[in-house]
């Protein structure tokens, strides 16, 4: 009987440590300035709201959203970023800003 209990109490802290690392946190993304806000998250799954997103000079200057020419760099770990039915429509001209 001590035996079943021990062994028990083995599989349930074992069980529970792998639940830690396979949970992550479920969020919608509905703007460009969202996403940008969830670059260096760990252990997310975003989904973004369908539709098309504009990147323009407006966006992309120096003390904007994107004033960077890595517009998108994701550093976070063990994320999942859901982009179906997302279109980004970039403005080419912009590219000589960088």
């Amino acid at each position: 009987m001590k035996k079943n209990t021990i062994l028990n109490k083995i599989l349930f802290l074992t069980t529970v440590f792998c639940m830690q690392f396979s949970f992550a946190q479920e969020v919608t993304i509905k703007s460009l300035s969202e996403l940008k806000s969830y670059f260096s998250q760990d252990n997310i799954t975003a989904v973004m709201t369908p539709g098309t997103y504009v990147i323009n000079s407006t966006i992309t200057v120096k003390g904007n959203l994107f004033p960077d020419p890595i517009m998108f760099e994701f550093t976070g770990s063990n994320s999942t970023y859901d982009f179906t039915g997302v279109t980004f429509e970039l403005n080419t001209e912009i590219l000589n800003d960088y």
